[in-house]
């Protein structure tokens, strides 16, 4: 309803009740046009929310977890999830964790380190490279456990531009659990204890995607590698040094989210 449509409605239903003051005609034009506008504002600011919450997820309408005590799922928990959502048309794996990152003098205590597997399904959306804006094909950049790929989020918050020379070097820490077996000579029941060291590794950012934009990219904030190299490192805080170790699963209901329907 614009200005005009709104001064006339005030002033018929102020006319019918022969009021001419036109500061009250005034005044009820404003407040038709008010009302108006924060129904738009509201709108606006909704279909901005859901975007922004849709985007953070990347392509993900969901994910499914282990909460028990374990906290793991395994490689053979997928077919069970493909049978339990059969209209998925996406299933993908993932492990995160938490580390310490140094780029230079620049330090993040606790950056979120993701592992997905470089052949994910294509209907999760794809990464993007920050600079050129192409698309990236992440296993051309993950070729071992020491190379990654960082967000352009967590770039910014490391001092990087667009412009910078890459590769780049980062330095992080892993937690390495040994357990040392020993035997009680009075019960002759086995001790066992455990040994924590830190691992200092030097990553290498062989690529950084857009973080916002649209797709599977959008899901990660910190440094992503392939699903196995990431178990490789996790299992170093495994006693039995397990690497069939998944934090969740991605499901993906649909593609492309943000075309417009």
């Amino acid at each position: 309803m614009g200005l005009k449509s709104s001064f006339m409605v005030a002033k018929r239903s102020l006319f019918r009740r022969k009021t001419k003051n036109l500061s009250a005609i005034l005044a009820v034009t404003l407040g038709v046009t008010l009302l108006v506008g924060i129904q738009i504002t509201t709108d606006t600011l909704e279909n901005t929310f859901l975007t922004s919450l849709l985007q953070n997820e990347g392509e993900v309408d969901f994910t499914i977890t282990n909460s028990t005590a374990a906290g793991y799922l395994a490689s053979t928990d997928q077919p069970k999830i493909s049978e339990l959502v059969p209209n998925a048309v996406g299933i993908m794996p993932e492990l995160t964790m938490k580390v310490p990152v140094m780029l230079g003098s620049q330090f993040d205590k606790s950056v979120e380190f993701a592992g997905i597997q470089t052949d994910f399904p294509e209907e999760f959306g794809s990464f993007y490279d920050w600079k050129t804006g192409e698309k990236m094909s992440i296993s051309d950049y993950l070729t071992s456990n020491t190379t990654v790929l960082l967000s352009s989020h967590r770039a910014k918050n490391l001092g990087l531009t667009e412009d910078v020379q890459l590769p780049v070097t980062l330095t992080t820490e892993f937690t390495n659990l040994t357990i040392t077996v020993s035997v009680n000579p009075e019960t002759g029941d086995l001790v066992f204890i455990p040994t924590y060291t830190t691992e200092r590794v030097e990553l290498t950012v062989t690529g950084i995607f857009h973080s916002n934009r649209p797709g599977i990219g959008s899901q990660y904030r910190g440094l992503l590698t392939s699903l196995e190299y990431l178990q490789e490192w996790a299992s170093l805080q495994q006693p039995t040094r397990q690497t069939d170790l998944i934090g969740s699963y991605l499901v993906a209901l649909k593609t492309d989210h943000f075309s417009s329907e």
